[in-house]
């Protein structure tokens, strides 16, 4: 069981021996005391900060040090505290070498970018009771004295170091040459309110999402400038505030553009429901490359051959400009649907129909899908600007009055007579590839002889 190190009271037991050592020995718990690190002082010309405040009304910390320090120097703590002792206060443990980032620190300092780390990582926080300086009389690091420390933002970074370190399979590629940026504050133990807030406030920073890390990729301008030229808005950016958006015939962001091309255009909505998250799609796999445009068609182009093609590029060529067409009429189609049923106020005739909006997209889209062909095959040469994507619109909005109310009674066909042959719920029919292709059949009007469930 853990206990806090704040319990280690040195009280006398029989025969000398003393609580601490109780704790450390029958529990497991190395009692924290004092502890030294010593900080990088041979880097020109400040290569360590010293704010020495003192006591004050503000309620602010009494010493702050921010400095670098050598990633063998929290291994070794990680080491002598193996049982979470320096993370009492944290807000969690060690998720794991396997989580995403914690994986990407390990393969840094276990490669030849290991020099690197110090710049990449975003640091360790600790706080003692008490911070003493002792300055090298020549050369050398800097020792600081810490009195029962705590790190209370870096558990991720400290334990991802000492399992680089320590793995059998690691420990040979550790090259134990980079640097961590600390930062140690010295509170006094009454000012509990400002340790509180300062732990909420370090682990508080907003998720970065793999899509996030891709908004600046080349591709993503390319679409950005050439969805303008149409006089669409394109969003790469979370919380990107387009200038003019006003002046814009519609607004989408590149997740729209994915969602939309890969459930309506190529015809997969039950792979936006099962295995494609966000996180998948945005890691620069193929299904990135062949959404966006990059893979040449017909080819055995590979992701990252594409990707160096397409940097050495300023705009999209006519391909690229079609499937901004294609990815505009997909998001129309997508929007009138989830307005249609957005207006349905009978919650049984919902249904179904509440996850259905890139279903019943593919179903308009397969509907119109020769018309569609002819009209980009024409935009392509007559007017590819403004005027184009008014027509793409257009279209879209015309081919969803005519085919909306069938597709929708079509879908709502298909799905009781999925469930009646292979039961389940809604969710895992929507999620079956054998729903789509049983939608497939008979549309548009019983063009087609239906499957038997047997023939999926």
């Amino acid at each position: 069981m853990n206990v806090r190190c704040s319990d280690c009271r040195k009280e006398t037991l029989p025969g000398g021996m003393s609580k601490q050592i109780t704790k450390t020995y029958i529990q497991g718990r190395v009692p924290i005391d004092q502890e030294v690190i010593e900080i990088l002082t041979d880097r020109k010309p400040e290569p360590f900060l010293l704010h020495d405040i003192g006591a004050n009304p503000n309620g602010m910390p009494l010493k702050v040090v921010v400095g670098f320090v050598n990633v063998n120097q929290f291994t070794r703590l990680a080491d002598r505290y193996s049982n979470n002792e320096l993370f009492e206060i944290n807000v969690r443990y060690f998720l794991g070498a396997g989580r995403d980032v914690n994986k990407r620190i390990i393969d840094t300092v276990t490669s030849d970018k290991s020099p690197w780390f110090g710049f990449m990582n975003n640091g360790v926080s600790i706080t003692a009771d008490e911070v003493v300086l002792v300055r090298p009389s020549s050369g050398g690091k800097m020792k600081v004295h810490l009195k029962n420390p705590q790190i209370i933002n870096g558990c991720q970074t400290v334990n991802a170091l000492y399992h680089a370190k320590y793995a059998p399979e690691l420990k040979d590629k550790f090259q134990g040459n980079s640097y961590v940026m600390v930062r140690i504050y010295e509170i006094d133990r009454k000012n509990r309110a400002f340790l509180d807030a300062l732990i909420i406030a370090t682990n508080s920073q907003n998720a970065i999402r793999p899509q996030d890390l891709l908004s600046n990729d080349v591709i993503q301008k390319l679409l950005q400038r050439s969805m303008a030229s149409y006089g669409i808005g394109y969003e790469r950016k979370a919380g990107e505030d387009l200038p003019a958006k006003v002046g814009f015939k519609a607004v989408l962001s590149k997740e729209d553009a994915a969602a939309a091309y890969i459930g309506i255009i190529e015809g997969s909505p039950s792979k936006l429901r099962n295995s494609l998250s966000r996180r998948e799609f945005f890691s620069r796999g193929d299904d990135y490359y062949r959404v966006f445009a990059l893979i040449k068609p017909g080819t055995d182009e590979k992701p990252e051959e594409a990707a160096k093609r397409i940097e050495e590029t300023t705009e999209l060529d006519e391909a690229g400009r079609r499937r901004c067409l294609e990815i505009l009429f997909a998001w129309k189609v997508r929007e009138y649907c989830n307005k249609q049923i957005g207006i349905i106020t009978n919650k049984k005739k919902k249904g179904a129909l509440r996850k259905a909006s890139y279903f019943l997209g593919w179903l308009m889209k397969t509907a119109s899908t020769q018309k569609l062909s002819e009209l980009l095959d024409r935009l392509q040469i007559q007017e590819p600007g403004p005027a184009g994507a008014k027509k793409i619109i257009e279209f879209a909005d015309s081919i969803c009055a005519q085919w909306f109310e069938k597709a929708v009674q079509h879908f709502n066909m298909t799905v009781k007579k999925f469930l009646k042959s292979s039961g389940g719920n809604e969710d895992s029919t929507l999620k079956n590839t054998g729903f789509v292709k049983l939608l497939n059949e008979g549309w548009p009007e019983g063009s087609k002889t239906p499957l038997t469930i047997s023939q999926i």
